[in-house]
């Protein structure tokens, strides 16, 4: 019984360490490529792409509202930025801590899906055209 727990929290834990490596690694590769892909808050992003389109903004409005979103994304990365340094080393003894408790198989397994999940995380996603 323990032992279903130990795996349960095990694997929570690597979702959780993965889905934050992923938010990080997709805001490094945005900074990479200088603001050519949205990264992260990708989603505030491709939600106000989604409305604007909804909602039938013109050339100039979409204009205004990307200016608007790029002023808001510099924003968010200097208050991310102190971060970054403590979210990584805070993924690594997770993912430590993780491979601590993991059979030699298992951490063979953990570190082939790892890897998958952060190539995964670094392809960027494909750019909305306007109308």
């Amino acid at each position: 019984m323990i032992k279903r727990w130990r795996i349960l929290v095990a694997v929570l834990l690597i979702f959780t360490a993965g889905l934050a490596t992923g938010r990080l690694s997709a805001r490094l590769q945005n900074r990479a490529t200088k603001g050519t892909n949205p990264g992260w808050p990708g989603e505030r992003v491709d939600f106000l792409r989604q409305i604007g389109h909804k909602i039938n903004l013109t050339q100039e409005q979409h204009a205004k509202v990307d200016a608007i979103v790029k002023e808001s994304r510099e924003r968010t990365h200097k208050i991310m930025e102190p971060m970054r340094a403590s979210m990584k080393q805070e993924f690594d003894a997770v993912k430590s801590r993780i491979l601590a408790e993991l059979t030699e198989e298992q951490r063979k397994d953990f570190e082939r899906l790892w890897t998958e999940r952060r190539k995964s995380k670094a392809t960027p996603p494909k750019e909305e055209k306007r109308p």
